[in-house]
């Protein structure tokens, strides 16, 4: 399973505990699963932008003023 596809799993997760959140006493187990995987989004969204980024990036410093 590839970046893209992971993220696109996180995301679904995150919106079906959403959906699933109660609106009082939520426990603390779906709390930590929350910023489990909002933390595991984040991370796979890092890395993407730095592998969108990084080859225009060099190509950019390669190409002079």
């Amino acid at each position: 399973m590839d970046n893209d596809e992971k993220l696109a799993v996180l995301e679904n997760q995150l919106r079906d505990l959403k959906q699933r959140w109660p609106a009082h006493s939520v426990k603390p187990q779906m709390i930590e699963e929350m910023e489990r995987i909002e933390d595991e989004i984040e991370k796979l969204q890092k890395l993407r932008s730095q592998t969108d980024v990084g080859p225009q990036r060099s190509q950019k410093q390669g190409g002079g003023f």
